[in-house]
């Protein structure tokens, strides 16, 4: 059962953040996905992330994006901990790498705190709304 409380953030919040920070030069989808000895959903999310980046494409011309998937751990944490700035979806492995980015976009969301607390003036707490794969899971996985 694909749990939609995790994982793609709707374009709303991407572009309400490029807004804030301005040009893109670079746009890194960071994400994995482990077997758990269940129906995978492994393939669905990475067609999810290959269709978030052609869609972030377009949303911002002229910035190169690229999808890191399935990478060692480490270099995810260096990925988003290095980062000017890192946007989370629902995920704590986000979360504390992100605090170490120069500037971190984390969603309000009590599936990891129950309060946004103030952390530093780097991080800024958002509302992630809807996520927008829902729809497509049908047509991905036929």
């Amino acid at each position: 059962d694909l749990n939609y409380g995790y994982g793609f953030l709707p374009m709303s919040v991407y572009k309400s953040v490029f807004a804030k920070i301005g040009s893109v030069k670079r746009i890194r989808l960071v994400g994995n996905c482990f077997e758990m000895g269940m129906e995978s959903k492994c393939d669905f999310c990475e067609e999810m992330a290959k269709r978030t980046m052609n869609i972030l494409e377009q949303s911002a011309p002229g910035s190169e994006v690229t999808v890191h998937w399935n990478r060692p751990v480490a270099e995810d944490v260096l990925a988003l901990a290095c980062s000017q700035v890192t946007i989370c979806s629902i995920s704590t492995f986000c979360f504390f790498a992100a605090l170490l980015a120069g500037r971190a976009f984390i969603p309000r969301s009590t599936a990891m705190l129950a309060v946004a607390p103030d952390l530093s003036e780097s991080v800024e707490w958002f509302d992630p709304g809807r996520y927008m794969w829902m729809g497509l899971l049908n047509e991905v996985s036929s």
